[in-house]
């Protein structure tokens, strides 16, 4: 009797101790904790084959978060490479992305990267012509959209695009300056007119 007794006990001990490793395996996935290991819990047969698949399920979830965080760490190198502006919002107002392109247009005073301000985390926060413009803009279709930001004037080109995402919706505008663009335009112009009007001089003078 007493036999029994010591082995329902260590029975019951064991059921407890995998329950326990079951539940904490089942907690790290729950909070993404995946630096829990199971391959050093003591155990024999198949409860040792249970703790090793455990480990092996960790490390699965482990390569798959650690290869997310570069794909992550990729895409937001190169939003913040690309010398358009980009800026995505939620439909409260909430600025999700900005990249460096985008503080530049909006803050050209601050020319020293190290002396930039802080990225808007709202609409708001830009200036108002330009928040009540994005707010308004269709989708898929391309604007030219001129406003003066402190002493000098921008001319951009905005497109706009909607998607879902995790259920929630976002608006992701790209800002592209084309003042440039419009300079060698109309210098072109001027230079054509040149052109014609030193023919026509020309003409009269003969």
């Amino acid at each position: 009797g007493l036999l029994i007794v010591i082995q329902v006990l260590a029975l019951i001990r064991r059921v407890e101790k995998t329950n326990r490793d079951l539940a904490r395996f089942l907690d790290a996935i729950e909070f993404d904790d995946f630096t829990q290991s199971f391959a050093n819990v003591r155990g024999g047969g198949s409860f040792h084959e249970l703790r090793t698949s455990f480990s092996k399920v960790m490390r699965k979830f482990q390569g798959a978060r650690s290869e997310k965080e570069a794909q992550f760490l990729y895409l937001r190198r190169v939003v913040q490479h690309v010398e358009t502006g980009l800026i995505a919002f939620q439909p409260d107002g909430t600025v999700t992305l900005i990249n460096d392109a985008a503080i530049r247009l909006l803050y050209p005073t601050y020319d020293n990267p190290s002396k930039m301000p802080a990225p808007p985390t709202h609409l708001r926060m830009l200036p108002e012509l330009l928040a009540t413009h994005l707010r308004s803009m269709q989708i898929d279709e391309r604007e030219l959209f001129r406003f003066t930001n402190g002493d000098e004037t921008l001319h951009l080109l905005l497109h706009a695009t909607r998607f879902m995402l995790r259920e929630k919706l976002y608006t992701l505008v790209s800002l592209h300056n084309i003042r440039s663009e419009l300079d060698r335009q109309e210098l072109e112009a001027w230079q054509k007119l040149a052109r014609v009007l030193t023919h026509e001089i020309m003409n009269s003078i003969t």
